[in-house]
């Protein structure tokens, strides 16, 4: 999975009144075999609703061939990318979180 930022957040035309433009580019294994986002991968949208407290706009990658907005999302900024193919948020079995 990879988190673009993009729009005016990474230029200098941003001011106080700008909402924040935000690109997931989701990896096959964020969906499961009927093709649908996982449920971590689906409540993301809600997750950066709230912190955003609604002053976001969030594109899918995949479905921006053809547009002008997939310009502005190649001059973005990655702000995040996981390769591995593992969840990050998920601790190995052999890990143990005390709280």
């Amino acid at each position: 999975m990879r988190v673009i930022i993009f729009g005016s957040a990474t230029r200098y035309d941003c001011d106080i009144t700008s909402d924040l433009d935000i690109c997931i580019d989701w990896r096959n294994d964020c969906y499961d075999n009927e093709g649908v986002l996982k449920p971590f991968t689906r409540n993301m949208r809600s997750v950066i609703s709230s912190a955003t407290q609604g002053k976001a706009d969030v594109v899918n990658y995949a479905y921006l061939e053809g547009t002008k907005v997939k310009g502005a999302v190649e001059e973005g900024v990655t702000v995040y990318e996981c390769i591995t193919g593992r969840n990050p948020f998920i601790m190995p079995n052999d890990t143990i979180m005390q709280v």
